[in-house]
């Protein structure tokens, strides 16, 4: 299962945000597989690791946050971690099929 925040789930559902950055040990999900959400179903269509450092501004619309540093805020806000440049972050991109 890919969880996202209530918030963002409307916004998943409709495609505005197909980028989301976790802050994971090892991935949790796989190019080309589908997971469920709760609230339909993606498919990943690609995860790579990277230093936050190296977010691109554009991903920030595809993600839904206003800046990089909402990106690296939203990538720590479930374990309470400060991400910082050299955090490296799961880049996982996806699309929702319903």
């Amino acid at each position: 299962m890919l969880m996202f925040r209530k918030e963002d789930r409307g916004r998943v559902a409709s495609g505005e945000i197909t980028v989301s950055y976790r802050l994971w040990q090892r991935a949790q999900v796989k190019a080309g597989k589908r997971y469920e959400t709760g609230f339909g179903a993606v498919e990943v269509d690609d995860v790579r690791v990277m230093p936050a450092g190296l977010v691109g501004t554009e991903d920030i619309e595809l993600t839904g946050c206003a800046d990089v540093a909402a990106i690296w805020a939203s990538a720590g806000e479930h374990t309470g971690t400060q991400v910082t440049p050299e955090t490296l972050l799961h880049r996982v991109q996806f699309r929702f099929l319903g």
